[in-house]
């Protein structure tokens, strides 16, 4: 018994020792790869990998940042096919070891974005790896560079004739759902963040941090949509899609998913004036009445003068649409109209519900700051509160420069127009209204807290 007892316990203290052995290597190899010392590094790696593969994925994680690195070291450069083979199969051993802390998503863009960097396999075989990623895990496909580069390829396909203009648009459109989808969440993030310093808190250093990034992420997937959108602009103009779309009608007429896209570019394009954007919708209407004919519909009957048949068509759309990102911007057209009209109300209430559906869609807070500008002359009991309602507007210029990259410049710049409108120091100084709240009983509504201003 005795001896079983020892067998046992040595086994463990063994083990033990190896464990401690791992830990204290990795933790080496880490300092030597965060340190740059890849000839100390290199050698550590190698051991791990053989010896302790099991032992923390952060070894995979500092390996591939360290070969990363290498990449784009002069000194490395002579050895780099060799170095993009060892990080192609770190990112494998990655997978393959911690499998649960590994999503495909997140890993086969890696490997396909290396492959693409530094031009191994063919087209073919870097374009597998994207595929394999979003079709098994395309919610962790959150790499802007990896998304363009999956785009890129696959256009490639389409240049070939290897699909048609149609599968590309079918892609293009996925992919920029996929990013807008993640753009919202990064403007939550931000709203957040702005809410608490809007109300005069302050952010702790790991949040400052976080809404730092959340700029970062809206800005990086601002020039990836727009990137693909070059891409694609020479195929999606009316000059070259109406064509090919009326020649291929009477073949296609019945096919649900071809007439969904081909109604869906010639309206993207603003190409809804021709004929047969009008035969496209009728034909989707008749297979299958849906949020999209019906949006169709209503932009139609607007184009026509028709304004509450218009309303009603896309108010009918929106109870039918499952997607909340398509829902936004049915809100944000309605909200369009009656914009148009000067029913800031009504249109302040459509834009906050396409905000509320889509929080990156800073054009509507643009939109809702254009109409308190308008409206200024009526909002307040004075001079003073009148020209206070424009601090209002300055929130939500901001707002629309945080939360959207693509119109950041534009947001900032009457965001400080505003802050120009709105009382001077010297206002404040003489009305001696510093740090009162003033509320609004226009349309525009809430308040704003007068600034406070050092009298010496």
């Amino acid at each position: 018994m005795k001896s079983i007892f020892y067998s046992v316990f040595f086994f463990f203290l063994i083990f033990n020792l190896q464990a401690q052995e791992c830990s204290d290597e990795l933790s080496m190899f880490n300092e030597s790869a965060k340190a740059e010392i890849f000839d100390d590094a290199m050698p550590r790696y190698s051991n791990l990998v053989e010896n302790c593969p099991k032992q923390d994925i952060a070894l995979y994680i500092r390996a591939d940042k360290m070969f990363g690195k290498m990449l784009k070291s002069e000194q490395e450069k002579t050895d780099s096919q060799e170095l993009v083979s060892l990080k192609i199969e770190n990112l494998k051993l990655r997978l393959e070891h911690f499998p649960e802390k590994s999503p495909i998503g997140l890993v086969y863009p890696s490997i396909g974005k290396t492959m693409y960097d530094n031009k191994i396999g063919t087209p073919e075989e870097q374009l597998n790896y994207f595929e394999e990623a979003w079709q098994k895990d395309s919610k962790n496909f959150e790499s802007p560079k990896g998304i363009y580069i999956y785009f890129l390829l696959y256009n490639g396909l389409e240049d070939k004739g290897e699909i048609e203009l149609n599968d590309l648009f079918a892609k293009y459109d996925e992919l920029v759902n996929h990013i807008e989808s993640m753009k919202d969440k990064q403007a939550s993030l931000a709203n957040d963040f702005l809410e608490k310093i809007e109300l005069g808190e302050r952010l702790t250093i790991k949040e400052s941090s976080m809404y730092s990034n959340t700029k970062i992420y809206l800005k990086n997937y601002d020039k990836i949509i727009s990137g693909m959108g070059k891409i694609v602009s020479d195929k999606t103009s009316c000059e070259n899609i109406i064509p090919i779309y009326t020649k291929e009608f009477d073949d296609r007429k019945n096919n649900k998913k071809w007439l969904e896209i081909a109604a869906s570019r010639m309206n993207a394009e603003d190409c809804t004036s021709d004929p047969l954007f009008i035969k496209l919708v009728d034909a989707l209407n008749t297979i299958e009445p849906s949020s999209k004919t019906l949006k169709y519909l209503g932009i139609l009957a607007s184009r026509n003068g028709e304004f509450k048949k218009a309303i009603d068509y896309f108010n009918q759309a929106i109870d039918m649409e499952e997607s909340t990102s398509e829902k936004a911007k049915l809100n944000f057209m309605i909200a369009e109209y009656y914009m148009d009209r000067q029913a800031y109300s009504t249109a302040k209430s459509f834009y906050d519900k396409s905000l509320k559906l889509k929080p990156s869609m800073g054009i509507a807070y643009l939109r809702i700051a254009t109409m308190i500008e308008k409206s200024a002359n009526n909002c307040g009991q004075d001079a003073f509160e009148k020209r206070a309602v424009y601090w209002k507007a300055e929130s939500y210029a901001k707002r629309a420069a945080s939360v959207d990259a693509g119109i950041r410049k534009n947001a900032l710049k009457a965001a400080d127009r505003y802050k120009q409108l709105a009382p001077s120091k010297q206002d404040i100084f003489t009305s001696e209204k510093q740090g009162q709240t003033i509320s609004f009983d226009c349309w525009v509504g809430g308040s704003v807290t007068v600034p406070a201003i050092d009298k010496k």
